[in-house]
């Protein structure tokens, strides 16, 4: 049987279902920004963790930061990041940095707790930020604008922040019905009931719903549908 939030009594006959062991696999939905004209790439290529993505100069993300001369690579135990429109001289940062801390945690292969893949068990999420452009180049732009400020130079614009620039290409959002075996989600027994729980209640606040696939794990994921939505 598969666990389905997507509707209150579909929740109900979840949390019953899964509290006597008979749930093999769950729906859980990932959103994304992605070329109007490509969109056939995301079903035959499937999904890909984000350290893959931002390397991949082949993929809208990596592709869209070598465009803007913003290129990272990962070096056994740091991020290198070489940005020519902003900085001189090359970044280098590992765990622990001030500035880049958060950007090395999401992009490093080695990070087993953050370089999965993110999704909901509902469909509708009230989490703006995934609507308009990857979470990632927010994450950049921040790093770039906080390290511009401890070196004394003028702040970017909003127009000139990388969010901004994605939003302006023709990409549309997506929402992805996606399943997967149960135990293969990063979330124990009592929060997948309690995520059950805030569905029947009509909580649908999101951070209960949210669920984390593991890198090893994310070839098991198979994607059911897309599903074009506004923004």
């Amino acid at each position: 049987m598969i666990f389905d939030l997507s509707t209150r009594e579909k929740a109900k006959k979840s949390f019953e279902l899964y509290e006597k062991g008979k749930i093999e696999k769950t729906y859980f939905y990932h959103f994304t920004t992605y070329p109007l004209d490509r969109t056939n790439e995301l079903e035959r290529m499937g999904l890909r963790p984000l350290s893959e993505l931002i390397f991949d100069k082949s993929t809208p993300l990596g592709n869209f930061l070598a465009e803007n001369e913003i290129y990272i690579s990962y070096q056994n135990d740091y991020i290198q990041i070489l940005a020519p429109n902003y900085f001189k001289n090359p970044i280098k940062a590992a765990y622990g940095d001030d500035i880049w801390n958060n950007v090395v945690a999401r992009l490093d292969p080695q990070n087993e707790h953050d370089n999965g893949l993110n999704g909901f068990f509902i469909p509708e999420v009230n989490y703006p930020t995934i609507y308009h452009a990857p979470e990632i180049l927010n994450t950049i732009d921040m790093a770039i604008d906080k390290q511009l400020r401890e070196q004394g130079k003028e702040r970017i614009f909003y127009k000139n922040l990388l969010k901004s620039k994605w939003q302006q290409k023709n990409y549309g959002t997506f929402r992805l019905k996606c399943i997967i075996p149960i135990d293969m989600i990063a979330k124990s027994r009592s929060k997948i009931l309690y995520a059950a729980e805030r569905v029947i209640e009509s909580d649908y606040d999101y951070r209960p719903q949210l669920v984390y696939i593991p890198i090893e794990n994310i070839d098991a994921i198979e994607i059911k549908k897309i599903f074009p939505i506004s923004k």
